[in-house]
């Protein structure tokens, strides 16, 4: 990620991180979003077909690149167990025990997941044929079977990595405990460019296969509400950080800036103070289908909407003589302070208990003068 020219004026160091986060978990919720939209439009089993292969591929790369990047040994079961342990543990929003290897195979159990919440088919679709294409790619001997899913209320999603012709069938006795595998320390940078791609990489996917087995406009007319509503809550959540941290001003500008880290690898900020102009190249919707686009800056529309009162938010798309990737440059002006606070999210934070009677009050007279 290289950003250049950030904000002089952000004040705390929680803000952009807490950004971050709440925009990762927003893409997590659209994977959800988009998963069930598509069953409910051409079937479950249209949807898995429509998304198998490129969850393969996923696989594929994830082993390619994490047991490269980790020096795992791809010629025993650690080959096949760790891409599959590190894509749910080091993206934002998972947690992953250590691996357990014994005489017959490897267990690896998700504890905390971003999609436990979300229908069984969503397990099938993302962890089995991700393994499918782990499995593929690295031995094809080997298999992943499930024995629990988070998805179906159990307390943990449990997959045991065998060989197919092994003859013991006992997957809750695998045999003597062989070692324990430690998931490597992975920096906060590391984790989230891993989190951008998986989350972003993986809603593309699905966008894309909505598209593929019904028409773009059917999938842009039940997807594109849907993006802007969830971007919008993100922007209360957004509204919240800052008001929690007194970062109010320039709320704008730098959740612009942490939302755009979000999809992009070079983010280079543009004009006078005051004025946020952010250049955005490498954008990882930008690189897919225009419908995957359309959507992200109908999320992008809802955030800054709730963020930043009174602010435009422009998207121009480019390309280069060679039709390469996109760039993407959004504009906004951020407006006043009292700008960033509508009655709309103010009543809805002191709906649901964010703040006192005395805090509402408050806000409300200052959004009044």
């Amino acid at each position: 990620m290289e950003a250049t020219g950030a904000d002089p004026h952000h004040r705390s160091p929680e803000f952009i991180p807490g950004v971050k986060e709440i925009v990762h978990g927003s893409l997590s919720k659209l994977i959800l979003v988009t998963f069930k939209e598509m069953m409910a439009t051409v079937g479950v089993s249209a949807t898995l077909q429509a998304v198998k292969s490129p969850m393969k591929q996923s696989g594929m790369a994830f082993s390619r690149n994490l047991n490269a990047r980790f020096g795992v040994d791809e010629k025993g079961v650690e080959g096949i167990a760790f891409p599959l342990a590190a894509a749910n543990h080091y993206p934002i929003g998972g947690f992953t025990k250590p691996i357990e290897i014994f005489e017959h195979g490897a267990v690896v159990e998700y504890l905390t997941c971003p999609w436990s919440d979300g229908p069984p088919e969503l397990c099938v679709a993302i962890s089995h044929f991700l393994s499918e294409g782990v499995c593929e790619r690295v031995d094809p001997g080997y298999e992943v079977i499930y024995t629990h899913h988070l998805t179906q209320g159990d307390h943990t999603c449990r997959g045991v990595v065998r060989r197919r012709a092994d003859p013991h069938k006992d997957l809750a006795d695998l045999g003597r405990h062989v070692s324990t595998f430690e998931l490597p320390i992975m920096s906060l940078e590391e984790r989230e460019a891993l989190s951008r791609e998986t989350s972003s990489y993986v809603l593309t996917f699905f966008v894309d296969a909505f598209v593929r087995s019904a028409s773009p406009q059917k999938a842009l007319a039940s997807l594109e509400p849907k993006f802007r509503d969830e971007g919008q809550r993100a922007g209360e959540r957004i509204v919240g950080l800052a008001d929690r941290l007194g970062d109010a001003d320039w709320l704008g500008s730098d959740s612009l800036l942490a939302t755009l880290q979000c999809f992009a690898m070079r983010t280079e900020r543009r004009g006078g103070a005051g004025i946020p102009v952010f250049s955005v190249s490498d954008c990882i919707f930008g690189a897919e289908s225009e419908e995957s686009c359309k959507l992200i800056r109908s999320f992008m529309a809802g955030i800054f909407e709730c963020v930043s009162q009174g602010s435009r938010l422009r998207v121009e798309t480019e390309r280069d003589a060679q039709g390469r990737k996109c760039t993407v440059k959004l504009e906004a002006k951020p407006g006043r302070r009292g700008d960033h606070y509508s009655i709309g999210i103010l009543k809805a934070r002191f709906a649901r208990g964010d703040i006192s009677e005395q805090e509402y009050d408050r806000m409300l007279q200052k959004l009044r003068e």
